[in-house]
């Protein structure tokens, strides 16, 4: 473990786990990097999240699918294993 300025534990392998995904996501089309922080950096409901994306809540969730597929495709061509949490529903429990 290294600790930061602020005396909090950083786990290194989740930083560097961290700084590859940041770079999955800034690598993704402008409309699903939207997607991305939009769901799950912004603070609102679904509502409002469609609001802000101008999209049904059906389209949010495809693109979202989408733009998680594209993450764990970056990821694995770094060989880098990516589990999304289990709430979001995307995650996959029987890989290929």
């Amino acid at each position: 473990m290294v600790r930061c300025s602020l005396a909090v534990p950083v786990d290194v392998v989740y930083d560097e786990e961290a700084g590859k995904t940041d770079k999955a996501v800034t690598a993704l089309h402008d409309e699903l990097k939207a997607i991305i922080v939009v769901y799950y950096l912004k603070t609102g409901m679904i509502d409002q999240k469609m609001r802000e994306l101008h999209c049904s809540r059906q389209t949010l969730y495809n693109r979202l699918h989408h733009a998680q597929q594209r993450v764990e495709d970056f990821l694995r061509t770094l060989s880098v294993e990516r589990a999304w949490p289990e709430t979001c529903g995307f995650s996959r429990k029987n890989k290929l």
